[in-house]
């Protein structure tokens, strides 16, 4: 009954809300003493919800762009909630200007965000949702939409018939809650399509390919697509089609479009991913906080669409990131 309240509130959450950009922002008269702070003499504190490839994007375009910049970023890599709230806690022991916010989880993160508030530190949510009205701008992509987007792409490769896995992220978190429920909704439309299992692969390379081993003993060639929640699974599931001599024989899709997925599409590894945009969230959460460090507002969300990339498309996206997360 909770999974099935908290699914409709995000529905509504995401219905609710529009796309927004680009950056608008606004002096806020009460602050007008802080208008003009320089760069240098902010601090603002990011931690990240994991070393999953994605997020880890995300912190090294920051990074790279806090330095232009010349603003003191501090950065952090949790892992899990109770890590990520020892992190909170720290960043506002060390006075913040502003908090950016990679939630680990969904529900577990309400006491760290109330924690920021109360000391008057602004918080931004990137790339994960959390349960709260509190962070003052949510900047990320729809992960429902990213379920319905790769659901469909499936649906229609199989002809509307045939039989699935599903690969999940971490129970907890957002994009997992969220990109399922778009698969769901998709399916809904597909009666001839089954489910054989929905598993979590942990977000992981390794645990997505023994998974798929286990999956693999008990329906075998029955399987006729993976739909994986992000890129480093199906790259899991891939390598294991691929030792089994029967990847041309099962369609695989993730999502985030990180380089390796980009190219396994290039190389017919995968079938395809859902792109989401790391350069664009990470640069947009930075300035989002900059201008709240300096007094300023800005809008209680951005989004930022996701795309479809197939072998049709892969050198577009290929030539657009031009490996411009290793720096």
């Amino acid at each position: 009954m909770k999974k099935c309240i908290l699914f409709f509130v995000l529905l509504v959450f995401f219905q609710q809300l529009s796309y927004s950009s680009p950056l608008t922002v606004a002096k806020n008269p009460k602050n007008n003493s802080i208008q003009d702070k320089a760069n240098d003499k902010i601090l603002i504190g990011a931690t990240f919800l994991g070393s999953y490839e994605f997020p880890n994007a995300i912190r090294k375009i920051m990074i790279n762009e806090a330095e232009k910049k010349k603003i003191d970023l501090i950065t952090k890599v949790a892992g899990n909630n109770s890590t990520q709230m020892d992190q909170i806690k720290e960043m506002i022991e060390k006075k913040v200007d502003v908090l950016i916010l990679n939630s680990a989880d969904f529900e577990g993160n309400t006491e760290g965000i109330n924690l920021a508030v109360q000391e008057k530190i602004p918080v931004v949510v990137v790339n994960t949702l959390v349960n709260s009205n509190k962070p003052v701008s949510y900047i990320g992509s729809n992960d429902i939409e990213a379920g319905e987007i790769s659901m469909q792409f499936i649906a229609e490769r199989l002809n509307k018939t045939g039989n699935i896995v599903i690969l999940k992220g971490k129970s907890e978190q957002s994009s997992t809650i969220q990109r399922n429920l778009g698969i769901n909704n998709t399916l809904k439309n597909y009666p001839e399509i089954r489910v054989f299992e929905e598993v979590s692969g942990q977000w992981s390379e390794q645990e997505a390919y023994h998974q798929l081993e286990k999956l693999f003993e008990k329906y075998g060639k029955s399987i006729n697509a993976i739909v994986a929640h992000n890129d480093e699974m199906a790259l899991g599931a891939s390598k294991f089609l691929i030792e089994k001599n029967l990847r041309n024989e099962i369609l695989i899709i993730g999502t985030d479009g990180i380089n390796d997925a980009l190219k396994a599409i290039k190389n017919d590894e995968i079938d395809a991913t859902v792109y989401q945009d790391a350069d664009g969230q990470a640069k947009l959460s930075l300035e989002a906080a900059l201008v709240l460090a300096k007094g300023g507002t800005i809008a209680k969300s951005y989004f930022l669409p996701y795309k479809l990339v197939t072998k049709e498309n892969v050198d577009y996206y290929l030539k657009k990131k031009n490996i411009q997360y290793e720096f």
